[in-house]
């Protein structure tokens, strides 16, 4: 079962083309990309690594062009996914029911012995 912040992304603006964004956009729960990828990468580094860097073995196309995290505090590796990709000068965005979506500008460390929701995410207006 999905997170209720993805299935709520999903209703508001699931597959398509956002006026925000100006572009077409498939969206991956993180929980699939897992599902699909880890036991090909072996450990959470390179899974990481592939989810932010890899590209597909035969197109050789990107995995992804960008991520949305929903959520304003996140785990450990989320916010080690949105840093690399913020590193990599990726798309990285924030998506909240109320306010719709906003640039991530950095992840910050909250509680770095807290896995599950130790670091959380600036922000800002996209646009801004």
């Amino acid at each position: 079962m999905r997170p209720a912040a993805i299935e709520e992304l999903l209703r508001n603006i699931g597959d398509g083309v956002d006026e925000t964004l100006g572009h077409r956009f498939t969206i991956l729960d993180s929980a699939f990309w897992y599902k699909k990828r880890f036991d090909t990468c072996g450990d959470w580094q390179s899974w990481i690594w592939d989810a932010v860097t890899g590209k597909d073995y035969h197109t050789r196309q990107p995995h992804f062009s960008g991520f949305i995290v929903c959520t304003p505090r996140l785990g450990r590796a989320n916010a080690e996914i949105a840093r690399l990709a913020l590193t990599n000068r990726m798309s990285v965005l924030y998506w909240s029911p109320s306010n719709g979506l906003s640039l991530v500008k950095s992840v910050t460390t909250i509680n770095e012995d807290s896995w599950v929701d130790g670091w959380g995410v600036e922000t800002q207006e996209i646009g801004a």
